[in-house]
């Protein structure tokens, strides 16, 4: 990078804090054209499950209070 000398940390963390807004908006920027660019069909959206039955453990319970 053609420094004389590595900067200190401190340094380099201030100077990347500054780009810290500037990367987030870029980051929205390019999720809100991947939105765009990408429209799922309506055969996409399946309910996989009514209750939350599906998402429960099967076997023995790990907490302390259940053994």
């Amino acid at each position: 990078m053609g420094f004389e000398r590595v900067p200190h940390r401190t340094s380099i963390g201030r100077r990347l804090s500054g780009f810290v807004p500037e990367a987030e908006r870029q980051i929205a920027l390019v999720g809100q054209q991947i939105v765009e660019d990408i429209r799922p069909e309506d055969a996409h959206y399946e309910v996989s499950a009514i209750d939350g039955r599906m998402y429960k453990a099967q076997g023995p319970k790990w907490h302390k209070g259940d053994r």
